[in-house]
């Protein structure tokens, strides 16, 4: 009798054994592994029951794990967001003609007067520094529609500009962070190079005014900016309008030093290159460029100097 005693109270606690562990590994189970707690608890308890200790050992590492990796990667429960505010933007107007042809049209007083307006309000689609050029041809024609036109064109996109840096001479008088400063300096050079750039300021004492804010202010904004390298490219565009080749090599250079993309650097570069009559420097900048840096209208310049134009 003694024997079937101690067998029945081991199996009685390995019973009792089993069924806690089948209730601990249960409860360590993620919540989404338990969903139906009876039979992951039945089943727990039988694996343990069957397989003693290791049975239970195993179940136990499984449940940690599952929790570990269900940690890692918990997923967020759906909630309400707003919604974003739609803000629509004008989209960029579309040239009717290409500029070749507008100017054609333009040039052309046999053609109607209608004909010619429209040409000339297709003008306002195109890039600045061409559409500048072509009005102010325009305001040498017979017409008095299209010279009044053109003039009207030109006078708002200057005052546009001279707004923008009316604003910003007032933003830099209140201002005394260094960085807002900065900011506000780089914007007053961009205005001024725009009105030359964009040839509302091409001639005479007006282009010279422009040239000379616009690398002044370039100049105080590279004392509160030394790392920006698109600020030096621009000092580089202003000192060649300057004829300062010296001062354009040095900022184009600091650019290039500042990992500015080489489409932005190397045609100056070649520029300056080509102008101190270094020939040989201005194919070794045009053998790299890449097909992607290369325009409609630049496409024949980089071919020439790529099969070694004789020096």
């Amino acid at each position: 009798m003694l024997p079937d005693l101690n067998v029945w109270m081991l199996l009685l606690a390995h019973s009792l054994l089993s069924l806690l562990a089948g209730l601990i590994s249960m409860l360590l189970m993620p919540p989404q592994y338990r969903s139906s707690p009876r039979r992951t608890f039945a089943h727990h308890s039988v694996v343990s029951f069957f397989i003693p200790v290791l049975g239970a050992l195993a179940l136990m590492l499984l449940a940690i794990y599952a929790r570990a990796i269900n940690l890692l990667h918990q997923e967020r429960p759906y909630t309400t967001i707003r919604l974003p505010v739609f803000t629509a933007a004008p989209a960029a107007p579309a040239l009717a003609y290409g500029a070749g042809s507008i100017r054609s049209r333009l040039i052309n007083t046999d053609l109607p007067q209608e004909i010619r307006l429209k040409a000339l309000m297709a003008v306002q689609a195109m890039p600045g520094n061409l559409s500048t050029r072509l009005l102010h041809e325009v305001l040498s024609d017979p017409s008095d529609d299209l010279r009044l036109t053109a003039y009207g064109m030109l006078d708002k996109g200057e005052k546009r500009i001279n707004l923008q840096i009316q604003h910003a001479l007032d933003e830099l008088a209140q201002q005394s962070s260094n960085e807002q400063r900065g900011q506000l300096l780089k914007q007053l050079a961009s205005h001024y190079w725009e009105l030359v750039y964009q040839d509302y300021a091409h001639q005479g004492e007006l282009r010279e005014f422009a040239l000379q804010s616009a690398w002044r202010y370039t100049q105080e904004a590279l004392s509160q900016r030394p790392d920006d390298g698109e600020l030096w490219v621009m000092a580089g565009r202003i000192a060649l309008a300057r004829l300062d080749t010296e001062q354009a090599m040095q900022a184009f250079s600091q650019a290039d030093r500042l990992a500015v993309p080489a489409g932005r650097v190397q045609p100056y570069l070649a520029e300056l290159a080509f102008q101190r009559r270094d020939f040989r420097t201005v194919r070794e900048l045009v053998a790299r460029f890449g097909k992607q840096e290369a325009s409609y209208s630049t496409t024949p310049v980089l071919a020439f100097w790529k099969n070694g134009a004789s020096t």
